[in-house]
């Protein structure tokens, strides 16, 4: 399970970034996986307007956020921006990063494509704003709600403080502790309890990344899914996210959550390949077909995962 913040704030060890750090140190707390772009130092390309996207469904400036952040979006579970109020909006830095996501408002709504995460994602926002104006926050709300949309997540709330203008002020905030732990409970219990299941691979072909697709796709809601596999080639990956996307599953900028098996704990370990199952022998092993087409590796592979999920079912493990 990745937590993931877009720390939006200009100030280093800000206001913003206390707040955010709080989220993100009781996230780990609860088993989480934390990571924290900091938005202002990231070379992010702003949005050409150029209208690419929506029909090859990719962004033409291949910077960090199309090499990076969108791969990260794609794979987290909790989104949590996080910003201080700049003329009642989010700062110019960080409604930068939100809309080059117009790339994937394209794959969504052009292309008609269904990101495998978006069943699970949810968006949290964090906000700290100086004054006491009662619309204070009003933008804000708008901005993320409709970046929330593009990017596939729910809007699950927000936590937004008036007042705050001097460093160290949300340090000495009286419920912002308590607050901030609250929310994660109550964001993160569904989702620490999952089944975690995670596919090991040494095909070439992409068969355990396939599974792990499928498995987001049908099952993200009750299963923490996890992916080693052997990487595939510019060749393979187009050919997997091709066939996918038949299958009205948006592959693109996605990378599964990876599977270390010194300091991650699952549940379930299925292996794909003769390599993997001597990695792990005590593993449920799936023998896929080596011949045929990306689409029959596919419908292999879907056949397998469902039936792995009817197994889960049945033992009342998820």
């Amino acid at each position: 399970m990745l937590v993931l913040g877009l720390q939006g704030s200009p100030r280093r060890r800000g206001n913003t970034t206390y707040l955010l750090n709080l989220f993100m140190e009781a996230a780990g707390r609860m088993g989480a996986r934390t990571r924290i772009i900091d938005v202002p130092r990231e070379p992010v390309a702003l949005c050409k307007g150029c209208g690419a996207c929506e029909k090859a469904g990719r962004c033409v400036s291949q910077d960090v956020a199309a090499e990076h952040f969108f791969p990260l979006l794609r794979q987290a579970d909790i989104i949590v921006p996080a910003s201080p109020v700049y003329f009642y909006g989010v700062t110019a830095q960080l409604k930068g990063l939100i809309d080059r996501c117009q790339t994937l408002w394209s794959r969504k709504y052009r292309l008609r494509l269904t990101d495998p995460g978006a069943p699970v994602r949810q968006g949290f926002f964090l906000a700290v704003g100086a004054t006491q104006g009662q619309q204070l926050f009003d933008g804000m709300h708008l901005t993320v709600r409709y970046f929330y949309d593009a990017i596939g997540a729910k809007e699950a709330g927000s936590l937004t403080y008036r007042s705050i203008e001097h460093a160290g002020d949300m340090a000495q905030h009286s419920t912002a502790r308590h607050e901030v732990e609250a929310a994660v409970q109550n964001l993160l219990a569904p989702l620490v309890a999952r089944t975690r299941v995670a596919f090991v691979g040494d095909d070439d072909r992409g068969a355990a990344l396939m599974a792990a697709l499928w498995m987001r796709y049908l099952a993200g809601k009750q299963c923490d899914v996890y992916f080693r596999g052997r990487p595939v080639d510019a060749e393979g990956d187009t050919a997997i996210r091709t066939t996918l996307a038949d299958a009205g599953i948006d592959a693109g900028y996605y990378i599964p959550q990876p599977f270390d098996a010194a300091s991650d704990t699952v549940d379930r370990i299925v292996t794909i390949g003769e390599g993997a199952q001597q990695a792990f022998p005590a593993a449920d092993n799936w023998a896929i077909p080596p011949d045929g087409s990306t689409a029959d590796l596919c419908s292999a592979v879907e056949s397998q995962v469902r039936r792995l999920i009817g197994d889960l079912t049945a033992a009342t493990t998820i």
